[in-house]
């Protein structure tokens, strides 16, 4: 087994982890409002803190989400002029965008972590759940960091080719070059 293959299991794992976490909070999410909104409409009773707990799950789940757009190449992206371009130049530029992704996505990840943990210093609390709000913003740097990884992983499996990336975020639909970004 190659460090290649190793690496790639390990993100698998944590693609399998994070869609599990992103499914859980979209269930949650509808239980939660269903729930409430039945309770206000029939009962005439409303739950403190459901929609702000729903609101702050939909906050976790799209980043957590945006990490998984990150491996599977599902971001929107405009590749007009990448088609047009020899492979070779392709895949340079694939680099070059994946790189850009995760040094861009790496400093969001710092500053976002300084900013959340300021917050969760302040002891700044939910209005009506017992949660820190430095909880809602550890968000942004949790997935900033993985989707800042992900970037890089992407980069490194465009430099390997895709002969050796085993995973299909690599590769366009068409299979011309490695495209950790393309849609």
């Amino acid at each position: 087994m190659t460090c290649f293959t190793r690496i790639e299991r390990v993100f698998e794992s944590v693609d399998r982890i994070i869609g599990a976490l992103v499914g859980g909070a979209l269930l949650v999410i509808m239980v939660v409002l269903f729930v409430n909104a039945l309770g206000r409409y029939v009962v005439g009773i409303s739950f403190i803190g459901g929609e702000e707990l729903a609101r702050y799950l939909m906050v976790w789940l799209t980043f957590l989400g945006s990490y998984l757009l990150v491996r599977n190449g599902g971001h929107v992206s405009i590749d007009l002029a990448m088609h047009t371009l020899p492979l070779r130049f392709q895949r340079f530029l694939i680099l070059a965008i994946n790189l850009f992704g995760a040094i861009v996505l790496s400093y969001v990840a710092w500053f976002a972590s300084e900013f959340a943990m300021q917050i969760l210093a302040s002891g700044q609390m939910s209005s009506s759940l017992p949660i820190r709000k430095g909880w809602l913003y550890m968000s942004l740097p949790v997935s900033a960091s993985l989707m800042a990884a992900a970037f890089l992983w992407n980069a490194v499996g465009g430099c390997l080719g895709a002969s050796e990336a085993s995973d299909s975020s690599f590769r366009d639909d068409s299979g011309v070059g490695d495209t950790g970004v393309e849609g």
